[in-house]
């Protein structure tokens, strides 16, 4: 319920878009990338040959010829081969990042039997949109992006454009034509855009904090004492990006997708304290109102312009949770069956060098001259 909630604190496109791309950001960031490297790259701008016809142009002859290619040399005349390379690889990362690779391929076989596929330059098109879309309107730089975003996470701009962008764009190609808006969720994307608000503070107890039962009486005092202890509270509570704002969101408004916040904060005068709310995920909210805004009367519903940005909004919104839907139903349908299963982790490591190292019990070498 908590994202939810989260999810209606969405009054302009930008935030809309900034919070999926969020989304996207760590989703990648978790475990290893938003989908396999590999699979990702089969998606080009024309139907691209199965993996074992590509390697049959690259090294004809056995697939025991293939994996014996030299990646690189040691002292000289020592080769590392492909398929030590892939061992090498597979031992660290391979359990990690199985999971998304055979995502990518059901996405590509499908993607496939359809006729879908993405090119270079869509994929750099949705990149420069993306940097829109974080700098609010500005593109912000692409080094920007690379060392403060990709970077502390351990990608690449290439792993965003090809595990992330790119299966994204295939996936959203499958789905759009599926998707329909009515006039219905027009005219409530109006008023949400531009009907009412009302700007509020608040403040979210993590589900098993009792603390909100302490805070509510401190908060809710008519004076400049009860403003201190909610700005207090805003400040220290668990969800960083409200915190560090002293708990301000964006405004509350119609068709918020959490009717009881939206009731509530409709209900509160100009420094008045909600009572303390609990939502069904076990999360407790208190609000305090700053300010009613009222509607924008300079836009109507009617106008080309304002249709066509709501009906863009709503499309976008609505590929993401299909988007969702369509993968959970194609990996039922694959119904893949994982068979790699272990992972060298640094402990495994240490304890085989260790064991490596330490000579077996009963049968250690005496130094020379000890009898």
């Amino acid at each position: 319920m908590l994202g939810k909630m989260m999810q209606g604190l969405r009054p302009t496109s930008w935030l809309v878009r900034k919070g999926m791309m969020a989304t996207a950001i760590v989703t990648a960031s978790v475990g290893a990338f938003y989908w396999g490297r590999l699979g990702a790259t089969q998606l080009k701008a024309t139907p691209p040959p199965s993996p074992i016809g590509e390697l049959a142009k690259i090294v004809p002859g056995s697939s025991t010829e293939y994996a014996q290619r030299v990646v690189a040399y040691i002292h000289g005349n020592i080769p590392i081969t492909r398929e030590e390379y892939g061992e090498y690889l597979i031992a660290r990362f391979g359990a990690e990042r199985i999971e998304f690779l055979v995502n990518n391929r059901i996405v590509d076989k499908e993607c496939k039997a359809k006729g879908i596929y993405v090119t270079d330059a869509e994929v750099e098109h949705e990149l420069s949109e993306q940097l829109k879309r974080l700098g609010g309107g500005t593109a912000i730089p692409v080094k920007y992006f690379v060392s403060n975003i990709l970077k502390p996470r351990g990608k690449t701009l290439f792993e965003w454009k090809e595990d992330v962008i790119r299966p994204q764009l295939a996936v959203s190609k499958m789905v759009r034509p599926t998707i329909k808006i009515s006039q219905d969720e027009l005219k409530k994307a109006f008023e949400a855009r531009y009907g009412p608000k009302v700007q509020c503070r608040m403040i979210v107890f993590l589900k098993g904090d009792n603390t909100h039962k302490k805070a509510w009486p401190e908060v809710s005092q008519p004076s400049v004492q009860g403003e201190n202890a909610f700005r207090e509270w805003a400040r220290k509570q668990a969800i960083p990006d409200i915190a560090s704002k002293g708990g301000e969101a964006p405004p509350i408004h119609k068709h918020f997708g959490d009717d009881r916040i939206e009731k509530e904060a409709f209900s509160l005068k100009v420094g008045q304290v909600s009572s303390v709310m609990q939502m069904p995920d076990g999360t407790h909210v208190i609000l305090k109102c700053d300010a009613h805004v009222p509607a924008d009367i300079t836009k109507r519903l009617e106008d080309d312009s304002v249709r066509t940005a709501l009906y863009d909004e709503l499309l976008e919104i609505k590929l993401v949770q299909r988007n969702q839907e369509v993968l959970a139903e194609l990996r039922k349908q694959a119904a893949p069956r994982i068979e790699l299963t272990t992972q060298m982790t640094q402990q495994t490591l240490e304890r085989e060098v260790l064991r490596e190292l330490t000579p077996p019990v009963g049968n250690v070498p005496k130094a020379p001259g000890v009898k």
